[in-house]
């Protein structure tokens, strides 16, 4: 997708991706209880590493990991354990207080 779009469209899939990543770890911020703080961090978290390997192999920082850009993968299983592990985060935002 970014062959087509070019530099303008990996930057703003990247910053899709810090918004979603910044989201994720505000969302874990204010859960009401530890469990659900942790396991919205740790989702946000892999999401994050994924992302971070995935750019920093594109940039020939890292050598070759075989891990997938999120949501842009070919595979089906990772794409519908990525949307699995979003849906957990979702369901744990419904429990956060309105100020």
């Amino acid at each position: 997708m970014c062959e087509e779009l070019g530099f303008i469209g990996a930057a703003l899939i990247l910053c899709l991706f810090a918004l979603l990543i910044l989201r994720g770890y505000w969302i874990a911020f204010h859960c009401r209880d530890r469990f659900s703080f942790l396991v919205v961090g740790g989702v946000t978290s892999l999401l994050a590493v994924q992302v971070f390997l995935n750019v920093a192999v594109v940039t020939n920082l890292v050598p070759c990991t075989g891990i997938s850009l999120p949501m842009f993968s070919y595979g089906g299983t990772a794409l519908l354990i990525q949307l699995f592990e979003l849906g957990i985060v979702l369901s744990a935002s419904r429990d956060i207080a309105v100020h």
